[in-house]
């Protein structure tokens, strides 16, 4: 009797130990690119906006979704200028980084856009927007209308 229980504790044994979890596929990191377009958001000839200066801060973070910590990864300032200096709605500049090694499974990009604007009688007005990139989305174009 004891030799039955004992096979069968080791058939038991062996129909489990044989079961394998089917394999996962690995997952690759991806690399996702940011196309900033950037140009004046109107006609800004007329007299109105003579003296009218705009800073633009762009900046790009990945932020990891299941602990919410945030890393930088780019950001460049254009210093205070003439708005009449950056490139007509026509014909944008278009400023393009990628960024690798980004898990879409556990990772997303966000974008921020920065403007701080002085008028000729050095009045000053700043605005911002945020944008999360979607995990499916590896090109994004952001327009950044001035």
């Amino acid at each position: 009797m004891t030799i039955k229980i004992n096979t069968s504790i080791a058939a038991i044994f062996l129909c489990f130990s044989c079961y394998k979890k089917p394999p996962q596929p690995n997952e690759l990191p991806v690399t996702k690119t940011v196309q900033f377009q950037i140009a004046q958001a109107r006609d800004y000839s007329a007299p109105v906006y003579d003296g009218l200066k705009i800073e633009l801060k762009l900046s790009v973070a990945k932020e990891n979704i299941k602990d919410g910590k945030v890393l930088a990864l780019w950001d460049t300032t254009f210093s205070l200028r003439s708005i009449r200096e950056f490139a007509v709605t026509a014909a944008p500049f278009t400023l393009s980084k990628q960024f690798n090694d980004i898990w879409q499974s556990s990772q997303v990009l966000r974008v921020s856009r920065a403007f701080k604007y002085v008028d000729a009688a050095n009045q000053v007005t700043q605005n911002g927007f945020g944008e999360t990139i979607p995990a499916a989305v590896e090109v994004k174009q952001f327009p950044v209308n001035l």
